[in-house]
């Protein structure tokens, strides 16, 4: 404490005493500077006023030294007497107040410890959870795929079979038959086979039409493949040698696919699209064209596909 006490004076006495000194006497002597600063007197009053002040002993020198005096010396003992008071009774209580506080953060913290640690446990039996469920989920999916793989093996027997059976009956007919004959058969049985197909296709989308109509479908904006049972928004613009014709745009045109109401090659070339995409393509106009001017004429299409729509059947309706 002496050390710090002659530390202080010392830093202190370093300072210039004559701006010490001159400080002092400007806070003893603060009315006679207020006056002349702040006054509303005429310079001339403020220089008669200076002329007369006297010199005054106890003002002038006497409290200047004592403030001095206070400065260097009297304030560094009361504050070493402040810092004893601080270090002999507050020092005490705030170390105690500080470990108070610090051991009620350590239980708060424990506290928190102990919930992540739960909160961890419990995360750790949902996953398990999850995990036994995921395990359970794989083992049906074998299932399904062990039982998937056995009905292709036995369609796979099953074909080999009819296989088998086709070879015998051909190898029977080449026996029977000429290959005249059987050229002949077999482009016969090809158009057979194609005007079965293309009825079952019709048939197909009548039933599908009617089970589409029972149940009062609505149109549904998608965003799948174009096919021949959808409805398309598109706008179009056609051009033959670079010119456009009349009756050969349109913009935001329902086309409902399957109708057969577009120029052969115009729908089919919708087939298989997005919306959002620009298509450019080529029509070869029939020579029985309802409109003469088109008839046996090439013309190309710039087409932008606007919105591609399904029928859905409503949920309640299912």
């Amino acid at each position: 404490m002496k050390q710090a006490l002659t530390d202080v004076i010392s830093e202190r006495l370093k300072n210039a005493f004559l701006a010490n000194f001159i400080l002092s006497w400007c806070i003893v002597n603060h009315l006679v500077i207020f006056h002349l600063l702040l006054s509303e007197d005429s310079p001339n009053k403020k220089l008669e006023y200076i002329q007369d002040l006297t010199f005054t002993f106890t003002t002038d020198l006497l409290y200047p030294l004592i403030l001095v005096f206070i400065y260097t010396y009297l304030l560094p003992l009361i504050n070493l007497g402040l810092l004893k008071a601080k270090l002999r009774f507050i020092e005490p209580l705030l170390t105690n107040y500080k470990n108070d506080e610090q051991s009620f953060h350590y239980s708060s913290k424990i506290q928190i410890e102990d919930k992540r640690l739960d909160l961890s446990f419990r995360e750790k039996e949902r996953e398990l959870e999850l995990e036994e469920r995921r395990t359970e989920k794989q083992l049906l999916r074998t299932k399904a795929a062990e039982s998937e793989a056995r009905s292709y093996e036995e369609k796979l027997r099953f074909e080999e079979k009819a296989l088998a059976f086709e070879r015998d009956k051909r190898s029977e007919l080449e026996k029977v038959a000429t290959l005249e004959n059987i050229a002949e058969k077999e482009s016969l049985l090809k158009k057979r086979e194609a005007l079965l197909e293309h009825e079952k296709n019709r048939l197909e989308n009548i039933q599908l039409k009617y089970t589409l109509l029972k149940n009062h479908a609505v149109w549904v904006p998608s965003n799948k493949e174009i096919s021949p049972q959808d409805r398309v928004v598109i706008s179009f613009v056609g051009s033959i040698n670079g010119l456009e014709f009349e009756g050969g745009k349109a913009d935001h045109f329902i086309l409902e696919m399957g109708e057969g109401h577009m120029t052969p090659g115009f729908e089919e070339a919708l087939i298989g699209r997005h919306a959002g995409e620009n298509l450019r393509i080529p029509i070869e106009f029939p020579d029985d064209y309802h409109t003469h001017d088109l008839r046996g004429k090439s013309a190309k299409f710039s087409i932008t596909i606007n919105k591609v729509e399904s029928k859905m059947i409503p949920y309640e309706n299912l």
